[in-house]
C-alpha cells in the first residue's frame, strides 16, 4: 500500500473483489465442492448409504470410490499423484464427517472471510489443508481425507490475526 495504484494481485485485486462479492461466496464455493463430491462418491456405490456399519460409517463409500475420487496418502503419493493433497480437503468419509465440518466451515468461515478477505480465506484454508495432508503423508503414509486441516488453519490463522491486531477485536478473535 506505498501509493501503487493497484498494489495486491498484479492489479487483478479489484476484479477479482468484484467477482468474490458478486458472484461467489467462498465459503459457499468450498461447501458446494464439499457437497458435490461426497453425492458423486454416493453415487459411484449408492448402497454405501444403506450399508449400516456402525453410526461414523452411515453413507460411508468405500476407499477404491474415494481413492478414485483424490484421497490421499501412501499409496498415491507413490504412484506420483500429487493433485491429491488438495483434492482430499473437499473429500468425506461419511455423512457424519461432512456434517461436523461443514458446521465448522460454516461457523468459522463467514469470520475468516470478514477479517482476511475472500483470497485469504482461500489460501489459507487450502493452504493449511494441503501442509496437513504432505506432513500427514511423509509421517505415516496412511489414506486421509477431510476439510480438518484447513479447518484448522482457519484456527490458527484466526488467532494469529487477532493476537498481531490486538485491541478488542482483535481479543474477540483469540
Amino acid at each position: 500500500h506505498c501509493g501503487a495504484v493497484q498494489p495486491n494481485l498484479f492489479g487483478f485485486g479489484g476484479s477479482l473483489r468484484v467477482l468474490y462479492r458478486d458472484l461467489l461466496e467462498p465459503v459457499q464455493v468450498v461447501t458446494v465442492a464439499c457437497v458435490a463430491l461426497s453425492l458423486i462418491s454416493l453415487g459411484a456405490q449408492p448402497d454405501a448409504i444403506f450399508a449400516f456399519r456402525g453410526l461414523m460409517d452411515i453413507g460411508a463409500p468405500d476407499g477404491q470410490v474415494l481413492y478414485l475420487l483424490g484421497m490421499t496418502g501412501g499409496f498415491a503419493s507413490a504412484c506420483g499423484y500429487a493433485w491429491t493433497v488438495l483434492s482430499a480437503n473437499l473429500l468425506h468419509g461419511s455423512l457424519l464427517h461432512i456434517a461436523f465440518n461443514l458446521s465448522w466451515l460454516r461457523t468459522l468461515g463467514g469470520t475468516a472471510v470478514g477479517a482476511l478477505g475472500p483470497a485469504r480465506f482461500l489460501v489459507l484454508f487450502f493452504g493449511s489443508g494441503v501442509g496437513g495432508f504432505v506432513f500427514s503423508n511423509v509421517l505415516s503414509g496412511a489414506p486421509t481425507i477431510g476439510a480438518s486441516c484447513g479447518l484448522f488453519g482457519l484456527i490458527g490463522g484466526l488467532a494469529v490475526f487477532g493476537w498481531r491486531r490486538g485491541g478488542t477485536a482483535g481479543a474477540a478473535l483469540r
